[in-house]
């Protein structure tokens, strides 16, 4: 009775934690989309100077602005993985800066070459698309940008930027790595604690006084990075 007790306030949290977290991520439906798109000699400038690019605020933040010298632009988006509130945003701020700036092309992890789906869109009418594109988001199956080209009528070129042999061959080093994950941390859990008696037993006070401070002084950098 007392574990069902903890056990249903505990769980509870858990779910208000996750709802948060999309929450916070999510974006306001009445928010106005950038109404015009930007001429010629707009893009040319913007590509010159990147800091005059309009950013979808209630999408999207900008961390960094770095100007080079290619005559090329990139802009780089960090998102959670999997998330449905984050990829929703994704997908809307790519819809905002393609209207705004024309971009048909963009970069996406896990392939190493053209993964756009735009082409199979005509498989099914697009308010199908709509609901499945929505759900496989939801699961995390999705990306936004591949929830953008399955429901927005622009096309949209998904490119892949990893080198496939490499990619390959780490996805199947992972893939073994999880078969054998649980004896492997338990094995270096085991490691560890006869590690901690050796020190106990063999290091001087002074030596073991040093790592404590040491660990201290490094998980007050941690807490600090999370502020």
């Amino acid at each position: 009775m007392i574990r069902n007790f903890l056990l249903r306030p505990f769980c509870w949290l858990l779910i208000l934690a996750f709802g948060l977290g999309d929450f916070l991520w999510a974006a306001p439906v009445d928010s106005p989309l950038f109404s015009s798109k930007a001429s010629s000699a707009e893009i040319r400038d913007l590509v010159q100077d990147p800091s005059q690019l309009q950013i979808p605020f209630q999408y999207a933040s900008l961390e960094e602005i770095h100007k080079g010298t290619n005559g090329k632009l990139l802009i780089y988006f960090q998102d959670a993985h999997t998330n449905f509130g984050a990829q929703k945003n994704l997908a809307s701020a790519l819809e905002v800066l393609m209207k705004r700036y024309g971009i048909s092309t963009c970069f996406v992890e896990g392939g190493d070459r053209d993964v756009s789906l735009h082409k199979i869109r005509r498989m099914a009418p697009k308010k199908t698309w709509d609901i499945l594109a929505k759900r496989l988001l939801q699961d995390g199956i999705l990306t936004g940008a591949e929830h953008l080209n399955l429901t927005f009528s622009c096309p949209l070129k998904l490119l892949g930027v990893e080198y496939g042999p490499l990619a390959r061959a780490n996805l199947k080093v992972y893939s073994q790595l999880l078969k054998n994950r649980e004896d492997v941390l338990s094995y270096v859990h085991q490691i560890q604690g006869s590690l901690e008696r050796l020190k106990r037993r063999c290091y001087p006070k002074e030596l073991l006084s040093y790592e404590r401070s040491k660990v201290e002084g490094r998980r007050w950098k941690e807490n600090q990075s999370l502020k």
